[in-house]
């Protein structure tokens, strides 16, 4: 019998909660990572910056990516960790936190994908 999308979203969302506060921490930087990557990679396409090349606009472009990085790990420590301190009322998972841990395992693919594609096409070694 196929579950519906709700029971699926649900049992993400137990999944995670199983997680402890540190691991998510964990999980929330290394999503952060992988996503500011692919933004550096975005940008530095846009304006034309070429690896290891000394361009007028990579001040500029490396401003774009601390402010995403910034953006994406205060947002993915809201819907992974959460800012309350009080322990009567524990964190609980969202919709949000399991298309945040999706978005993250979806730009890592993205990620290796780019990377093997530079190896093959000598654009990396």
């Amino acid at each position: 019998m196929p579950q519906s999308s709700e029971t699926r979203m649900a049992l993400w969302m137990a999944r995670l909660e199983r997680w402890p506060r540190a691991g998510r921490i964990a999980l929330s930087f290394v999503i952060t990572l992988v996503l500011s990557g692919i933004v550096w990679w975005a940008v530095a396409k846009v304006l034309g910056i070429g690896p290891l090349e000394e361009h007028p606009d990579a001040t500029l472009a490396l401003g774009i990516v601390v402010v995403a990085g910034f953006a994406l790990y205060g947002y993915g420590w809201w819907v992974l960790v959460g800012f309350s301190q009080d322990p009567a009322q524990p964190w609980q998972a969202h919709p949000r936190s399991v298309w945040y841990v999706l978005l993250g395992g979806i730009g890592l693919l993205f990620a290796v994908l780019l990377l093997l594609f530079g190896l093959v096409y000598g654009y990396v070694l």
